[in-house]
């Protein structure tokens, strides 16, 4: 790639992150996506401050369709050359964006794929709690469970982030600050199971062997435990997005689950399944998932399955008729009291 091109892309990023908020996942993911851009106008005689829309279609369509990327992952890379050119404009580069008219391909919406609850009950009584290991994952577990955080939200906690207070009764209660995509916090109330399991791992004796103190106010609440003997500073000791997921995946296999619940996703999908199957207030699911758009917490209605089974059996014509099976169910169900 052309070094000028790098210094723009670089220079872009860099304003991404430090004005717009862009994760670090999402950062990582654009550079990916612009660089083999520039790479392809390198390989093909095309010069960046003269590319058209024409030359970004065919990219983004025919190019990326013939190397087998994902209509998901050109969505990613279409998201990412309109954002650059944009900001090319912005900083007088480009005399107008080419991206500006760049359509973004049609991506059917996948359902979530809940981990089945007795899939999340075995994984939630695997850790070892006579471990430091296993009360520390035994905690994280119960904070997917009970919160539905991202990975990205687990790894970015810090011990300030739970903020334990008392209820109108006098009992101690938890609230979770969770801070995910957008860097913009949201407070999520902890069922008592993750709020005991929380001060489980808090008030484990051998959590003093790990200097947490990130700077005056901020301690990193999950520590890698496998950095203890290499860490330089506070924040080496932190857990990273990938060693969540590697904490599912362990007990995962040893509870003999699938490998599509085998990641963390799958229990905030199970989280977002609950909330539909209790919570009719769409804007209330919203705000506890950290959804953006309420159209992607609708997509948990598709899956609140004992939602729509006691709907259909509520509006079932069969309520209102006496057949030869009526007596049957009847039976039966004076067998289940």
């Amino acid at each position: 790639m052309r070094s000028a091109d790098e210094q723009l892309l670089e220079g872009w990023l860099h304003f991404g992150a430090g004005s717009r908020g862009l994760s670090p996942s999402t950062v990582k993911h654009y550079r990916v996506s612009v660089r083999q851009f520039l790479n392809w106008l390198e390989a093909e005689n095309l010069e960046l401050a003269t590319v058209q829309l024409v030359d970004m279609q065919r990219y983004t369509g025919e190019v990326l369709v013939r190397s087998g990327v994902s209509i998901r992952h050109r969505a990613v890379v279409t998201s990412a050359l309109r954002g650059f050119c944009q900001w090319l404009v912005h900083t007088r580069q480009l005399r107008e964006s080419p991206a500006d008219l760049l359509m973004q391909p049609r991506r059917p919406r996948d359902l979530p794929m809940p981990i089945p609850m007795h899939h999340a009950e075995a994984m939630l009584n695997a850790p070892d709690l006579g471990t430091f290991a296993g009360v520390r994952d035994s905690a994280i577990l119960h904070l997917l469970v009970g919160c539905g955080p991202r990975r990205s939200g687990i790894s970015a906690l810090n011990e300030e982030d739970l903020l334990f207070e008392r209820d109108e009764h006098g009992a101690e209660v938890l609230t979770i600050r969770l801070t995910e995509k957008g860097k913009h916090p949201r407070y999520v109330p902890a069922p008592e199971e993750t709020r005991l399991m929380l001060q489980a791992y808090l008030g484990h004796e051998e959590l003093a062997n790990y200097d947490r103190t990130v700077a005056p106010g901020t301690t990193v609440l999950f520590v890698n435990m496998r950095r203890r003997t290499v860490a330089t500073c506070a924040e080496d000791y932190r857990l990273t997005d990938s060693g969540v997921n590697v904490i599912v995946k362990r007990y995962a296999a040893m509870c003999n689950v699938p490998d599509r619940f085998a990641h963390a996703h799958a229990f905030r999908h199970l989280y977002g399944q609950e909330l539909a199957e209790h919570t009719e207030d769409l804007s209330v699911r919203s705000t506890l998932m950290g959804h953006a758009d309420p159209k992607t917490t609708k997509l948990y209605d598709h899956v609140a399955a004992r939602k729509l089974r006691r709907a259909a059996q509520g509006g079932s014509a069969f309520n209102r008729m006496t057949t030869r099976s009526t007596e049957l169910r009847q039976a039966l169900e004076a067998g289940r009291r």
